[in-house]
């Protein structure tokens, strides 16, 4: 079969690779759509273990294709009955449940979530202004990443969506409205909000109200597939694969668990996810009793910056593809990674299922809906040459508590480089088109827009489109004292080293306050090793366990005390005159480090793990 495939891709290569124009069901046949698709899956067999891609308009299937394997090892090849993982794409069921509550006049989109939720859910909103269900559908309800653990390894242990979201709330870093950065908590939330509108389970309400009418019998909205026994079962014989090592990696099954599930719950074949992608082509909607409300569905939602151009439809991502505007999602699991995307213009409809993360994504609904097109964006006039320069930080990261430190590492520079214009990353260009407008060139010469707002505090904030970036003088603190923090716990530890060599010649010499100022080296190789502890519990359970958590930051604040200690005792050690052996200028470096140390383990919150 592999062999046919190359053989098929050297005789399609002409027609795929001078074609231009978008594959749309207007722009080509079938049999053209099948060459393109088929000759790419020949030609790049490495990008892949195994993709399942339909293309489709609102009437009927073009073409369907499977390639690969969902079983590498076992060679169980993959096909229509392949069940994968959506990941995001789950996402915009919530936003279709939402719509039909809007269009019944049972949820007002642009009222506070919590005349929807029990009394006193949300804990700690810092802002006065309402958290919307506009804000959740955008992602502007300005949280961070929850620092609490999302992930279970034991499908009878995940609780209900209610005690998930009061386990994981995260921090409120900005007012809602202000900038979208992608949320899965907020995702969340909405599905709880449509549980408290509907009362029916947010799983039983997506059966009854958008299964059930689009004929989708082979598709689970339970993380661990049960109320679907047959999806189950089909789940089980899917192997999930990575690439981050450089070589494609078996991950079992790979099945992870979320707590949060309605943010990625969903599993299906290739023709349960056409169906769903079909129906937001048709007219009328088979999802929605009123016809306007796919269209309400499917306007802009959120606009970057005073400009018109769409940054988000409601939940749904919208982009320009052959001078048409396209609307969908994608979405990544541990295992799975997926694409939807529909044209209402051509009535094209294209999704591609996977069990990695592969390139095919991108690829495949470039060949069937064409490039993304360039965007100029057209500023109303520029009054204010305010410069954004300055060290920026990712809105998505975590910004307080014990894992504040992660999120310094993704950090983005913007640099003047001319009037208007900045240098973002050395990977962006971004030119000044209004005051808070700007057209963003990348290194493949490709614009897109993006904006800029002003909090209350007076921070800035760049929203990039996929996620917003914040000015923000503090973390830029704590940038500069992390490497230092980690440099003088190298510094102590070589000391140490030192220390026992001469210990063991008995060469070791006694000074005042010697084993207060030892203890403060030792403890901060503990500090550091908490901050590696965290982090490698952090990534395999996204977010960190409460005990674990506490257990962590009473550590880090023992450490803050024996280096107050260090410091008193080297204090008493310059002032004594007695048996001193210790040159005064070490105890003026030990004073100086400690002094540090204890300045870095309070900017970088490693001893607070409330309200986070």
């Amino acid at each position: 079969m592999k062999l046919l495939h190359q053989i098929a891709g050297i005789v399609c290569a002409a027609v795929t690779l001078t074609a231009c124009l978008p594959l749309t069901a207007g722009a080509a046949s079938a049999s053209e759509l099948q060459s393109s698709i088929e000759s790419y899956a020949a030609d790049n067999p490495d990008d892949y273990i195994s993709f399942v891609t339909t293309v489709a308009d609102k009437d009927s299937v073009l073409y369907t294709g499977a390639f690969g394997y969902a079983d590498l090892e076992n060679q169980l090849p993959a096909d229509e009955q392949t069940v994968y993982e959506w990941g995001s794409i789950s996402k915009t069921m919530i936003w279709v449940s939402a719509m039909q509550l809007w269009e019944q006049g049972r949820l007002d989109l642009e009222k506070d979530v919590q005349v929807y939720l029990p009394a006193s859910f949300l804990r700690g909103l810092r802002f006065e202004e309402p958290l919307t269900m506009l804000d959740l559908m955008n992602h502007t309800g300005g949280f961070t990443e929850t620092v609490w653990q999302l992930l279970e390894d034991d499908p009878d242990k995940l609780p209900t969506l209610e005690e998930a979201l009061k386990r994981t709330q995260p921090y409120q870093l900005m007012p809602p409205g202000t900038a979208s950065s992608y949320s899965n908590w907020s995702a969340a939330l909405a599905a709880y909000v449509v549980e408290c509108v509907s009362g029916e389970s947010y799983p039983d309400y997506v059966r009854a109200h958008i299964l059930e009418p689009l004929g989708m019998e082979h598709t689970s909205v339970d993380p661990a597939c049960r109320d679907n026994p047959w999806v189950q079962e089909q789940r089980e014989k899917l192997m999930g694969y990575s690439h981050a090592s450089g070589e494609w990696e078996c991950l079992e099954t790979g099945v992870q668990y979320i707590t949060i599930s309605p943010a990625s719950c969903v599993t299906s074949t290739i023709g349960d996810l056409t169906r769903y992608a079909q129906s937001f082509v048709q007219k009328p909607c088979p999802l929605f009793e009123k016809s306007g409300t796919l269209d309400e569905l499917l306007k802009p939602s959120l606009t970057f910056g005073d400009s018109d151009i769409p940054e988000v439809c409601h939940g749904f991502m919208p982009e320009q593809r052959g001078g048409h505007m396209v609307y969908g999602h994608s979405g990544v699991t541990n295992a799975c990674s997926s694409s939807m995307r529909f044209c209402p213009d051509t009535g094209t409809v294209a999704v591609l299922l996977a069990n990695c993360q592969t390139r095919a994504n991108g690829n495949v609904m470039k060949l069937v809906l064409g490039e993304l097109d360039n965007i100029t964006v057209n500023g109303g006039g520029i009054t204010e040459h305010k410069d954004i320069s300055g060290v920026y930080f990712g809105m998505s990261g975590i910004h307080h508590g014990p894992l504040r430190f992660t999120s310094l590492l993704g950090n983005l520079p913007v640099k003047k480089t001319a009037e208007d214009t900045w240098d973002a990353g050395g990977f962006l260009t971004l030119e000044r088109k209004s005051d808070s407008v700007f057209e963003c060139t990348d290194s493949d010469e490709r614009t897109s827009p993006c904006a800029s707002s002003v909090l209350p505090d007076g921070r800035l904030v760049l929203d990039l489109g996929t996620d917003s970036y914040i000015r923000d003088t503090s973390m830029l603190v704590s940038l500069v004292i992390l490497p230092v923090y980690v440099l003088l716990m190298v510094i102590g530890l070589v000391i140490l080293l030192v220390k026992l060599v001469k210990l063991i010649l008995k060469k070791d010499q006694r000074y005042r306050g010697a084993p207060f100022i030892t203890a403060a080296q030792i403890m901060r190789v503990v500090s550091v090793a908490g901050m590696i502890v965290l982090t490698a519990a952090f990534l395999p359970k996204y977010g960190l366990s409460r005990p674990l958590c506490i257990a962590v930051c009473i550590v880090e604040m023992l450490c803050v005390l024996s280096y107050a200690a260090s410091i008193g005792a080297s204090v008493y050690g310059m002032r004594s005159q007695f048996g001193q052996k210790a040159a005064g200028w070490q105890y003026i470096v030990n004073i100086a480090a400690n002094a540090v140390s204890i300045f870095a383990v309070v900017s970088l919150e490693l001893y607070r793990f409330w309200q986070i």
